[in-house]
């Protein structure tokens, strides 16, 4: 028998034999298993280790009474990763820039040191930066400044020491608003570089 019979890789499961004979001899036990190991593999009681591999492992035992009398038992153990973490979600909040500015507002600073924080922590994490603005202005004006606005979030984040490798600027001008453009109150809300996650 076995206990547990179910383990994690790496992890230990005791197997016991259970014999008796009725002569009284004294039993011999030998314990053998293709993987993982065992110790001792000569006792009546043994500690098996589980390989790194899952699947299911048989352990048998061979048991001995000295005079030709010989019987076997296999237990079958399973090896079973535990599931991996769920992955982290990240969001972040939108840079906002004042009329015709790409220069970063100081409280662009505390997000843009949140989202470099993360990064430090998690080497997966990569951002795409997107630069948007307003309906004020011609349509190519406005994608040359999306871009600007993108580029100043990444030389920010590159001053800190985030690879640029992991941070793809690009520009949606005023393509992609997400609040009305027809009152000043809410398309100010337009003028902003949106930090999207991707992870690898």
């Amino acid at each position: 028998m076995c206990d547990p019979c179910e383990v994690a890789p790496g992890e230990t499961s005791t197997v016991t034999a259970r014999a008796s004979d009725p002569d009284g001899d004294t039993l011999s036990y030998r314990w053998a298993t293709p993987t993982g190991t065992l110790s001792p593999s000569n006792q009546m009681t043994s500690t098996w280790t589980a390989p790194d591999a899952d699947g299911p492992v048989p352990v048998t035992v061979t048991v001995d009474d000295g005079r030709g009398g010989t019987a076997s038992d296999t237990t079958t153990i399973r090896v079973v990763s535990p599931p991996a973490p769920p992955a982290r979600e990240y969001s972040f909040e939108d840079v906002h820039f004042d009329f015709d500015r790409y220069t970063l507002r100081p409280g662009a600073v505390r997000i843009l040191d949140e989202a470099i924080a993360a990064m430090n922590e998690d080497d997966s994490l990569s951002l795409t930066l997107e630069g948007h603005t307003c309906n004020i202005g011609t349509s190519e004006y406005n994608q040359a400044l999306g871009e600007r606005r993108a580029n100043s979030v990444r030389d920010y984040m590159t001053s800190r020491g985030i690879s640029a490798n992991r941070l793809q600027p690009v520009t949606f001008g005023e393509e992609r608003p997400m609040h009305d453009n027809a009152r000043e109150e809410t398309r100010r809300l337009n003028r902003r570089a949106a930090l999207v996650v991707r992870l690898q």
